[in-house]
């Protein structure tokens, strides 16, 4: 996430116009696009059409504004042959109408800017690393590299755009939510203390380690078992190995707490792997359990770490920023194929870079202001594609005024843009 509360960023061609280089980088226009020639459609003629796609199989109701809209836009853009053509166009647009979370029903002006969002999207790179799949490997490698336009995977992608993601525990799975709401009411935290728990309690199971050999071997005895708090009622004196959060309760003891139950802990023997632990911090405990219902931990440890190749993998390499488009498939999965080419373009183009500059930016320093204009004027030299910057942006904490704070948090940053020739939108 490039832009939030706290994270501005700024692209490379708000600086400065694009250099010789950048130019250089855009698309030849060596290969022909033959542009069909515009027809009127009425809206009476496309409606079985959008009604059987975005009714039938996406589940909207198309307002006659919505209808409008897109009459014009497929006489426009498939011309004479829009009823063979547009299946494909129509059922993009219903996916990312369904996407962006924009409702049950299809209204002109907003399908304006999800059409736009489908051209700008389809066009350009994602066509040609599709059509280069068919073609020779010399003509493939050269396709994307003349193709190659960094700003097209430049996102800034802020908290408010970003889709909400539920844990099914049962089908260890994420699945995405109906609604989303930044107030969200009091279960919502209960909710994602226990999603928490079965996320990590579910990548652990995935762990080698953790699962039960097919065949008695050696290696048997080297497998371990996670034993749920409430099933260690009544087995005094066995050692166990348990998953749990960490929290201190009301007379300064500390337990492990899991969906199940809860349990006290003695930690005074317990040796720890030099990590640092704190409270609400899931672990692994292993123990005694003794006579007073209280686990005697021997050892305790976090949970071991999963590669980042391993956890796209059992999600089913899904889109969790909904950037959709570009490199992922119609159902919100990335397409390793096209991944693995833009992977290998971006490590041939190793000039294009972002730039960080580290946090606590204060605005309302005037020595701050003056570092930022001499960093940035050694950056106009070679223009990176964004410039990021990290809060926080006064020099004093929220709570110390308790008026106008986001007018003063406002008014730094229209200042500070002014001064360096940004526009602010």
């Amino acid at each position: 996430m490039l832009d939030s509360v706290n994270d501005q960023s700024i692209p490379f061609n708000i600086l400065r116009p694009p250099t010789q280089k950048q130019r250089s980088m855009r698309p030849s226009s060596q290969e022909t696009t033959i542009t069909p020639l515009p027809v009127q459609v009425l809206p009476s003629q496309i409606r079985p059409l959008a009604y059987r796609i975005f009714s039938k199989k996406h589940g909207l109701n198309l307002k006659a504004s919505g209808l409008d809209v897109l009459a014009e836009c497929i006489g426009r853009k498939f011309g004479v042959e829009w009823r063979s053509r547009s299946e494909h166009f129509l059922d993009q647009v219903g996916r990312r109408w369904k996407d962006q979370d924009k409702g049950a029903f299809v209204e002109g002006e907003l399908l304006k800017l999800v059409i736009k969002d489908v051209e700008m999207r389809s066009a350009s790179f994602t066509g040609s690393l599709s059509r280069s799949l068919c073609e020779s490997p010399a003509l493939e490698e050269e396709n994307i590299a003349d193709n190659y336009i960094p700003l097209e995977f430049c996102h800034i992608w802020d908290a408010f755009a970003q889709p909400r993601w539920s844990y099914n525990r049962s089908r260890k799975h994420f699945e995405r939510a109906s609604t989303s709401t930044i107030f969200a009411n009091a279960r919502h935290t209960v909710h994602a203390l226990n999603n928490r728990y079965h996320i990590l309690h579910h990548r652990l199971l995935r762990n080698e380690k953790f699962q039960p050999p097919s065949l008695h071997s050696v290696e048997a005895s080297n497998w371990h078992s996670i034993t749920p708090i409430k099933n260690l009622l009544g087995r005094y004196g066995n050692s166990f190995l348990i998953l749990g959060m960490l929290v201190k309760g009301a007379d300064g003891n500390w337990f492990a707490e899991d969906p199940s139950a809860t349990i006290e802990l003695i930690l005074d023997d317990a040796i720890c792997d030099g990590a640092y632990y704190v409270e609400g911090f899931i672990l692994l405990f292993e123990g005694v359990y003794t006579s007073g219902e209280k686990l005697l931990v021997s050892k305790l440890s976090h949970p071991p770490t999963e590669s980042r190749e391993k956890s796209r993998e059992a999600y089913g390499y899904l889109d969790f920023m909904n950037i959709s488009g570009i490199g992922s498939t119609p159902d919100g999965r990335f397409d390793k194929i096209i991944e693995q080419k833009m992977i290998s373009l971006e490590q041939r183009n190793y000039d294009t870079r972002m730039v960080f500059l580290g946090g606590e930016i204060h605005l309302d320093d005037g020595k701050v202001l003056e570092a930022l204009s001499r960093v940035l004027t050694v950056l106009e030299q070679e223009p990176p594609l964004a410039i990021v910057l990290c809060g926080s942006f006064i020099s004093y904490p929220f709570h110390m005024q308790a008026n106008g704070i986001s007018s003063v948090y406002k008014g730094n940053r229209d200042y500070w843009c002014q001064s360096i020739g940004v526009q602010v939108c």
